[in-house]
């Protein structure tokens, strides 16, 4: 079978600016995780425990975070580790898309920047919530939507039963062990 890839076209400014922000946070190229927190309601977000708990853990492995997290601001919690850590600036999608093409790779829940992540090749772990099903009812959102970048990992605990009488839960109420989840990851992508 084969997968047609989606594509995005990045222009010569975009990329440029994307490069600088990194040269200025004195990040090598390909070397920095980018997290994002939020998705497109409540239940697709990452609470504070778990966004403490995935930047500890990249910290711990010493990679640079570059992240999108209103609300809450991890420098505030690892304030010895501020030369690791990033706030995205204000961008535009386009310019986002630069940034993310030079990313290791991407940490986010179920939204478009696993998409764009996918159409980019960058290797996601995208986490989905529990139960979630598509506009079908046969499917769970993550069987539809996982990225198709290599190297993915995909974070949903759906029983493999789908049994659509089951509540959903939402990301920030999943009990995920995201030290050893990041880990798994990192040790795939250093894989050759």
């Amino acid at each position: 079978m084969l997968t047609v890839m989606p594509f995005i076209f990045l222009n010569s400014p975009d990329l440029s600016r994307a490069e600088k922000f990194i040269d200025n946070c004195q990040i090598p190229p390909r070397d920095f995780i980018y997290l994002n927190t939020i998705g497109s309601d409540d239940d697709r977000k990452f609470s504070k425990s778990q966004i403490h708990c995935i930047v500890k853990t990249l910290l711990d492995l010493n990679f640079a975070i570059i992240y999108h997290s209103p609300g809450y601001d991890p420098r505030l919690a690892f304030k010895d580790h501020e030369k690791l850590l990033f706030p995205l600036p204000e961008v535009s999608f386009f310019e986002l898309s630069a940034l993310v093409s030079h990313a290791k790779a991407i940490i986010s829940p179920d939204t478009s920047i696993v998409h764009l992540a996918s159409a980019l090749g960058i290797p996601v772990m995208a986490v989905f919530c529990k139960n979630d099903f598509d506009y079908t009812g046969k499917y769970y959102l993550s069987e539809v939507w996982s990225p198709l970048s290599q190297k993915s990992k995909i974070i949903d605990q759906s029983p493999l039963r789908k049994n659509k009488s089951l509540q959903q839960t939402g990301i920030p109420d999943l009990k995920i062990n995201f030290d050893q989840e990041i880990k798994s990851f990192i040790r795939e992508l250093q894989r050759p």
